[in-house]
């Protein structure tokens, strides 16, 4: 019961529990599932499958799709692209012994971008 007696309405101290766990056990799950790779790959296009099936069975749902086509897109980019731009004059790979090699740095790290792109689907 709330403060004002209604039966069906959760105290904030409940439901801040409530959102605590649940958030640990999401994350619990999540580090659980972060070394699989493939796996966690191959349900994701299993999910946009079903969904682009489900778009051609009911032909609706074009700007939808169109616009989470936009926004993984979007995702991809970040993913491809570097964390911080590299100079042009300055060779990619060092060419003395004394010069610092840089990797390449995602400027979205997969398993970052594996979550927001799970979450955009909306199957």
């Amino acid at each position: 019961r709330s403060e004002d007696g209604c039966p069906w309405q959760f105290s904030t101290g409940a439901m801040d529990k409530l959102r605590h766990q649940l958030n640990r056990r999401t994350q619990a799950f999540l580090d659980r599932l972060a070394p699989h790779t493939v796996g966690r790959w191959l349900a994701s296009v299993v999910v946009v499958a079903v969904y682009v099936w489900r778009v051609s069975r009911l032909h609706g749902f074009y700007i939808v799709t169109y616009g989470l086509g936009i926004y993984n897109l979007n995702l991809l980019i970040g993913f491809l692209t570097p964390q911080t731009e590299p100079d042009s004059d300055e060779p990619a790979l060092p060419t003395k012994s004394d010069e610092e090699f840089k990797p390449f740095v995602r400027r979205l790290p997969e398993f970052k971008f594996w979550c927001v792109a799970k979450t955009a689907s909306p199957t």
